[in-house]
């Protein structure tokens, strides 16, 4: 089986039983998360990274226990006794559960027109759309200076993923980002946008 994690709001996922299914799929494009295995979703991201799906994921549901759990998570998930015990495996069992359980089948609308042909799963396209080569740090400082490169994001507008990336290009450092993004109510955000925004070619980071 392949998933899908798409971006909202709300967040949704799909599942496909081949890759020739999910080539008809129009709700997927360069920033859904594609993958069959637990394996590849533990490889494909950063611990930051799953950390906040799971978070925006629960917060985003209409399960009373999934928001509850969701706000338990947000207010312990600074803390070293939260971090030790959630581990990257233990975020990665929690976010493949989640979407095995609220996923559903891609039904293609008449006259979809395939996407292009990928012989294995690791073909298909980055989560992340590179628009020229650059190196990206994992690791950033709170005083790294955001140059701006672009006046607007440069993904589709009204996702979660376009208000992060103008809160990003709206701050003059890192720290500042990371401080409003985290603030996002609902959905908070996460480095993970500013590597996003790095990845498209919005911003560069200037080390002080």
């Amino acid at each position: 089986m392949f998933y899908a994690i798409c971006d909202g709001p709300p967040w949704f996922f799909l599942k496909f039983e081949t890759l020739e299914a999910m080539k008809t799929c129009d709700a997927i494009d360069e920033y859904s998360i594609v993958y069959s295995t637990p394996e590849q979703l533990f490889n494909s991201c950063t611990k930051p990274e799953l950390e906040a799906l799971v978070l925006n994921v629960l917060l985003a549901s209409d399960c009373k226990e999934q928001k509850a759990l969701a706000e338990s998570i947000r207010k312990q998930i600074a803390t070293p006794a939260f971090l030790e015990l959630f581990t990257k495996e233990r975020a990665t069992k929690t976010l493949h559960e989640i979407v095995v359980k609220q996923a559903s089948f891609w039904k293609p609308q008449k006259g979809t027109k395939p996407m292009p042909t990928y012989t294995d799963v690791s073909d298909l396209p980055e989560p992340i759309l590179v628009t020229k080569p650059r190196q990206v740090r994992t690791r950033f400082n709170n005083d790294d200076k955001i140059i701006l490169l672009t006046d607007k994001p440069n993904i589709r507008e009204g996702t979660n993923r376009y208000r992060n990336m103008s809160v990003v290009m709206d701050c003059e450092t890192v720290g500042e980002a990371m401080e409003k993004l985290r603030a996002l109510d609902p959905s908070p955000g996460s480095g993970m946008d500013i590597r996003i925004a790095l990845k498209a070619g919005v911003i560069e980071l200037e080390e002080v």
